[in-house]
């Protein structure tokens, strides 16, 4: 008797298993969306998409702890030539992976690497990037995927052709141990997204 119960207790759970196993195909749903918006930009009303900021120059003690950030300088990208829509839409500058980018500690933190070399650069410090929409500033997640929560659209008002992008840069600690002053370089690549 005792073998007859044991018997359909292993056969159920033997069907469990396979059923929960058994799926051998299914379908993937895929949604977007297209847009004709072709915006052109300038940074910092000048007269290309690529330039310099240059950020001040600092005492590497105004960031003493890892995370601490300094300097901060505003840039702007400018839009111009949007075509008017008949609906409100979203841009944003998009900071995609690139060998400028540390993600390595993204749960907390991704930056643009310091990309100066030799004895004259700085150790221990990268950059930042903030966006400003408002009076709200929120640090952008550079490297990662545009789904980051830290990215925002910029609204862009129905019927208007221009807007202006607000962002600001700044040295951040990304050490644990000291800091060494020096020279500091960073570079983003970005492009424009639209919602």
């Amino acid at each position: 008797m005792k073998s007859l119960l044991l018997v359909p207790m292993v056969i159920t759970a033997i069907s469990l298993t396979n059923n929960a196993n058994a799926a051998t195909n299914g379908t993937v749903n895929f949604s977007g969306k297209l847009n004709d918006q072709t915006c052109q930009v300038v940074l910092n009303n000048g007269s290309s998409a690529s330039g310099i900021v240059i950020l001040p120059t600092v005492p590497k003690e105004n960031i003493p702890n890892k995370y601490d950030s300094t300097g901060k300088t505003a840039f702007t990208l400018k839009l111009t030539g949007c075509k008017a829509s008949s609906t409100e839409f979203g841009v944003l500058a998009y900071f995609p992976p690139t060998a400028y980018t540390d993600t390595a500690n993204s749960t907390n933190y991704s930056v643009l690497k310091n990309v100066e070399t030799g004895t004259t650069a700085a150790e221990g410090v990268a950059l930042i990037i903030n966006q400003i929409i408002g009076n709200s500033e929120k640090r952008i997640n550079v490297g990662l995927p545009i789904t980051d929560p830290n990215y925002r659209y910029t609204t862009i008002a129905v019927g208007t052709t221009s807007a202006t992008l607000r962002y600001n840069v700044a040295y951040v600690n990304h050490t644990n141990g000291t800091i060494k002053a020096g020279k500091v370089k960073g570079i983003a690549v970005y492009e424009l997204a639209y919602q």
